[in-house]
């Protein structure tokens, strides 16, 4: 991004986008060729979105609830049940 004033103005805008990190993925499945947990920051809404393409376990859980401390923020669960580490605690 240093050069970025190198690049025309009609292309600035795409390029500055696509330098935006909006989106990780984890936990490539090799044998089905897809990230099986994949998390998304929606722009508009100022969220984060999980899609998990496997059951969730504890450690999941873990690590979310650690990202959103990081980002003084809540783990919900279908935007309404804050997951936190009592919940972890409480799952057999």
């Amino acid at each position: 991004m240093e050069n970025i004033n190198l690049i025309p103005e009609g292309f600035k805008k795409a390029v500055i986008e696509g330098h935006k990190k909006k989106q990780v993925c984890a936990e490539f499945n090799d044998r089905k060729g897809y990230h099986e947990v994949i998390i998304k920051f929606n722009e508009e809404l100022g969220v984060l979105g999980t899609t998990f393409q496997k059951p969730i376990t504890k450690f999941h859980l873990k690590w979310l609830i650690e990202m959103a401390e990081h980002l003084d923020a809540f783990v919900l669960n279908n935007g309404r049940v804050i997951i936190d580490e009592s919940f972890v605690k409480k799952m057999s």
